[in-house]
């Protein structure tokens, strides 16, 4: 952290010593001839007292003045993203962030998407979840900006990727292997999906009769003749 003290105690005429004595969770001590304006790099957060102490060249007098100060701790930024597939919104999860200081608090997420095959515009505001339409397939780098009341900020990157959707069909034929399937007999469904970039691991069936199950390859028998719509839903896995 930089933290400017200005000091306007100095002799009309200019001329002076000026020394900076600052006591905390860490101690410095510095001066300078004329040195108006002090900036430190703290490396340890907490509550200071500064002391600048400013006397004439020929020693004749001086003055000094106190006041205290809070370096605040930088907050931690988190950032958790769903597993996107082609299609479906991007889900960017900045909640589990907390201040660094226990009086502050986080009053700004800014999202970006920094990297990626695909312009997204960002999002920023008090809001620690958001969601980003990214419909091209490849792979993404997200970054997270959080700041607090107190002006301290950090940020984060995850990368991720988004994957196409597989593509779902199947067959169907009754126990012979022919197409024309009958009531009461048992018919073979067999998923014929594919995927381009994974392995496909749950197969969601539904019958049209009101019953459903998973797997690859079902063996179903209606009890009645009737049309019904048939669907599979497939999901895949990286």
């Amino acid at each position: 952290y930089k933290r400017q003290i200005p000091n306007t105690a100095l002799p009309a005429d200019g001329r002076g010593d000026i020394t900076w004595e600052v006591t905390g969770p860490e101690n410095f001590t510095e001066s300078g001839f004329v040195d108006t304006v002090l900036t430190h790099t703290y490396t340890r957060p907490g509550n200071y007292i500064a002391k600048v102490t400013v006397s004439r060249q020929d020693g004749r007098c001086s003055r000094s003045a106190e006041f205290n100060f809070v370096v605040y701790a930088l907050p931690k930024p988190a950032l958790v993203i769903n597993r996107p597939c082609e299609g479906n919104p991007v889900i960017l999860d900045g909640s589990g962030s907390v201040p660094g200081f226990a009086t502050d608090t986080i009053v700004n997420y800014d999202f970006s998407i920094v990297s990626g095959p695909s312009v997204v515009p960002g999002i920023s505001g008090p809001d620690s979840v958001v969601s980003m339409p990214i419909d091209v397939v490849g792979d993404y780098t997200a970054r997270l900006i959080v700041t607090t009341k107190n002006g301290c900020s950090d940020s984060i990157k995850t990368n991720f990727r988004v994957r196409p959707r597989p593509v779902a069909s199947f067959t169907f034929a009754d126990q012979s292997g022919f197409p024309e399937v009958r009531a009461q007999a048992p018919i073979s469904f067999t998923s014929t999906s594919t995927d381009a970039t994974s392995r496909i691991r749950v197969y969601d069936w539904n019958f049209g009769d009101g019953t459903d199950t998973t797997g690859a390859r079902i063996v179903k028998t209606y009890e009645r003749a009737n049309i019904c719509l048939l669907y599979t839903s497939d999901a895949a896995d990286e």
